[in-house]
């Protein structure tokens, strides 16, 4: 199964909901960033991407026709070079907003805090959330490397994320490219795909809430469900 469709977009772009529009059309299944909480041995061709840009993406991505939200976003031009004739979404939303969202959520549950938890005896018998620790070493090059360790000044967070959109639009040719705008819908994302928009309303997936029930469930010794 060869990878067909890369998300390129930071978290909290609709990603998620991305991932469930794709499988439904047929492109699925479709790798996202709660793949690794149900497979952390993937942890090491991730950390191999980290290290030296690419991995051994054939045996990585074997099972999946589509990857959304990080780590794949960061690594979209290795992937999209890899994978011939795959094509490029760019999930977006407003700078401002995508703060906002982010800081509330994937930032707030960072791999650090959730480290401490571990290292503090707050969850000291979960053997399950102790071997998703090189998982969250994963998630930290998210805020240390691709943000640079600094995603809690504003104005520089927000420019990075222009500055990483802006990157995915100068790379990839514009045939190969979908820039969809949260709250887009089914429309433009067929249309690129070329195939017919579905009689159902465009998935709603991740929102706040559900997020919040995830971390709780976290916090507690449980595995969450990322419903």
């Amino acid at each position: 199964m060869a990878l067909k469709i890369i998300g390129a977009g930071n978290g909290r772009t609709g990603t998620k909901s991305l991932k469930l529009a794709l499988e439904h059309l047929g492109y699925g299944p479709t790798y996202h960033m709660y793949e690794l909480f149900e497979r952390p041995e993937d942890h090491k061709f991730w950390q191999e991407a980290i290290e030296t840009g690419s991995t051994d993406w054939d045996d990585a991505l074997a099972d999946y026709q589509s990857i959304v939200d990080y780590p794949g976003c960061a690594f979209f031009k290795s992937l999209y070079q890899h994978f011939p004739g795959s094509k490029v979404i760019l999930t977006l939303r407003d700078g401002d907003s995508w703060y906002e969202s982010s800081r509330r959520t994937i930032y707030s549950a960072s791999p650090g805090f959730l480290q401490r938890l571990i290292i503090t005896a707050k969850l000291p018998f979960n053997a399950r959330l102790r071997k998703l620790l090189p998982v969250f070493r994963v998630i930290d090059h998210g805020w240390d490397d691709v943000f640079e360790g600094k995603f809690e000044d504003r104005d520089y967070a927000i420019a990075r994320y222009n500055e990483l959109n802006q990157k995915v639009i100068d790379a990839i040719p514009p045939e190969d490219l979908l820039v969809l705008n949260l709250g887009d819908g089914w429309e433009p994302l067929c249309a690129f795909l070329g195939v017919p928009v579905p009689d159902i309303p465009y998935p709603r997936a991740n929102q706040r809430s559900s997020f919040k029930v995830n971390m709780k469930d976290i916090r507690h010794g449980r595995i969450p469900s990322f419903e």
